[in-house]
């Protein structure tokens, strides 16, 4: 048995690699088998349950210490710009993308290889290979996906706010929604609809699930002109039958969730609903293009479901289903030894009963970012002692998920936007961290189809975390923070040697950050102490990036010195940043020293030559469950009720 059937199918990142691109000489490569000390009889078993890893696999490459002379080039952007591509290019060998699963019983084999595992020894034992050279993935096919969007562009907006999302035409749910003329917002198990046709808040109605449940429980919503979704949680207890079969579950077994997508036609005056999509498995996100939705739910598959006394249940009490169906045998990929995964369905609006596609992916839990024309996951492994963050494309249009490839980075992934989709590469920023504090913060390029290593730079802001990115065109931009705020910018036109372009420290940091126009970028994070990185408020900045190898801070302001902290640490889908109408919004919780904390709802504007101003100071009942939205010429502060502010004049008024 070769290590490589062990770990098959991913291409992996690390140092050695990248020290070998720098120096250009043959890097040596050692065999590695770690196998814990264990009884004979569990060995046995150990490496039976090796045998099960077949989705994800390693190039693993002996780590080595880069040099303080490469350390300080990489830090600069000179890597050696004269290095060949292929000389950097490393891929596993093995199968096309993350193998699927023959049939149940595979799947059942390797559950129960897991399981008994994780009983017999916590600590599994693996064993890795460096691969060899030049050896390159096959390709997955990739399906047209740009008819939603452009179908989605062609409806042209409305005066009135959306959703803030990550990327452009890939709608996102969220608490609160608008379509200009009704305000929908979550309110425990219904959705409340307020007429502001009027440019007021006015009648309001409710709207229910069909045939509710006590443990319903409704999280988020979709809108568009025609159609309202509404995404929630259901529980089955072990009394009721399971996903309308006609069998009850296995005594015993915990109660399972399911994810549920109610569909309301919204055209006429009153909501009708259209129909009820359910798939296994907690909610996790969602994503919207045209009428289409994606569904991704974490599933987790308990021993007591999928096997008794020894043997398999049968796979209707225990294989993922969606839309009342089980999930086939092929559309279940095994990226990992996990008793957990995520499940990705897509379906229409006006044909909510039946799915589309459906895939399920054995893996522990992964961050969703769904880009242009891929879903790509991504998590943190800890396989080889120093932190790495395993990424698994999977190319999807229309309506149809494909399986991609993986490779993995050295380093973690610690803001939402630093893993971007572009025209042919995927780029992730990643912050490398030795566990005492000694952090490399580095950029990889990877072609966004084999995942094969193109470009990158490493050796950024040394002993800081990267806190917020964004890409934009052919430029990256981050910040990095300890006392003070670095942003970064980086020339990416070029795969295959991205180069740093410029950089400017102020104090403080952001935490997110938003593309203004063609020459600004709006920062919005925390003021610090440059010496004691003391909080000292809320912090705005606008950014000139109009040349990227001189950064400025052309405009700042600080915001209630003293205590404060906002959801724009942690959801940027709370955060209302309106270039078009000139509007910047946000909730906080703020308050002085001794004095209660106290949540506010506020408003900014910004221009050139006179910098910011605030509009709007509001106190609300919550920070993170509040949202900011406008139709026309009002503005409107949405929680667990509607107060809509005119916009007219200077002075924002309270409209009764």
């Amino acid at each position: 048995m070769r290590p490589e059937d062990l770990l098959n199918g991913m291409n992996h990142i690390d140092d050695e690699l990248i020290e070998e691109a720098l120096q250009k000489e043959p890097v040596r490569r050692k065999r590695i088998w770690v196998i814990p000390v264990a009884a004979a009889a569990c060995m046995t078993l150990l490496v039976g349950y090796s045998v099960m890893r077949t989705g994800i696999a390693v190039n693993h490459y002996e780590q080595t210490s880069v040099t303080q002379e490469t350390q300080q080039e990489a830090a600069s952007g000179l890597l050696q710009e004269e290095t060949e591509a292929s000389e950097i290019n490393h891929s596993a060998s093995g199968e096309a993308a993350v193998p699927a699963a023959g049939n149940y019983d595979e799947v059942y084999t390797m559950l129960k290889l897991y399981n008994d595992a994780q009983i017999l020894d916590g600590d599994i034992a693996y064993m890795t290979e460096a691969a060899a050279e030049d050896i390159v993935t096959e390709e997955a096919p990739l399906a047209d996906s740009g008819t939603a969007a452009k179908e989605a562009a062609a409806t042209g907006a409305s005066n009135h706010s959306g959703t803030n999302v990550m990327v452009e035409g890939i709608d996102e749910s969220d608490l609160v929604k608008t379509d200009g003329k009704y305000i929908y917002r979550v309110s425990g198990t219904s959705v409340i609809r307020t007429d502001i046709r009027d440019g007021r808040p006015g009648a309001e109605s409710t709207i229910e699930l069909p045939d509710p449940q006590a443990s319903d429980n409704i999280l988020e919503l979709f809108l568009d002109e025609k159609y309202l979704t509404v995404i929630g949680e259901m529980t089955k207890t072990a009394e009721l039958q399971q996903f309308g079969q006609d069998y009850a579950r296995p005594e015993g077994i915990p109660d399972q969730v399911r994810t549920f997508a109610a569909v309301y036609d919204i055209s006429g005056e009153a909501p009708q609903f259209t129909g009820l999509f359910t798939q296994d498995g907690y909610y996790n996100t969602a994503r919207k293009q045209g009428s289409r939705i994606t569904l991704f739910t974490n599933v987790y598959l308990y021993a007591e479901a999928f096997e008794k006394d020894g043997k398999m249940n049968a796979p209707e009490q225990w294989v993922p289903q969606a839309a009342d169906k089980m999930i086939p045998a092929d559309s279940i990929y095994m990226a990992e030894d996990s008793d957990s995964g995520i499940l990705a369905s897509t379906f229409t609006e006006s044909t909510p009963e039946v799915f589309d596609d459906a895939k399920f992916i054995f893996l522990h839990y992964a961050q969703v970012y769904v880009g242009p024309s891929a879903v790509w996951l991504y998590y943190n492994d800890y396989l080889y002692g120093s932190g790495s963050t395993k990424i698994i494309s999977m190319p999807y249009g229309d309506g149809r998920i494909f399986a991609g490839n993986t490779c993995s980075v050295k380093g973690s992934i610690t803001d939402r936007f630093a893993i971007s989709e572009g025209p042919d590469t995927l780029r992730v920023l990643a912050t490398v961290d030795n566990g005492s504090g000694q952090t490399d913060n580095r950029l990889y390029l990877l072609d966004k189809d084999s995942l094969e290593l193109t470009g990158f730079l490493t050796g950024i802001a040394k002993g800081e975390y990267i806190y917020a990115a964004r890409y934009i065109g052919d430029t990256a931009y981050f910040v990095t923070y300890r006392n003070t705020d670095p942003i970064f910018a980086a020339d990416i036109a070029d795969p295959a040697h991205p180069k740093l372009l410029g950089e400017l420290k102020i104090s403080g940091f952001s935490d997110y950050m938003h593309p203004w126009d063609e020459d600004h970028m709006l920062g919005l994070g925390y003021e610090t102490d440059p010496v004691t990185g003391t909080f000292l408020g809320i912090k705005l900045t606008m950014f000139n990036v109009s040349d990227p190898t001189d950064i400025k801070a052309e405009d700042t302001m600080v915001i209630r010195e003293g205590r404060a902290s906002s959801a724009i640490d942690y959801n940027y889908k709370a955060i209302l940043a309106d270039p078009g109408k000139n509007l910047i919004g946000f909730s906080a919780l703020e308050g002085e020293e001794d004095v209660a904390w106290m949540p506010y709802y506020n408003v900014f504007t910004w221009q050139a030559g006179k910098g910011f101003e605030k509009l709007l100071h509001a106190e609300t009942e919550d920070d993170d469950a509040v949202r900011g939205l406008y139709a026309e010429e009002t503005f409107y502060i949405v929680g667990n009720d509607v107060t809509a502010f005119s916009m007219t004049g200077k002075e924002w008024k309270v409209i009764p």
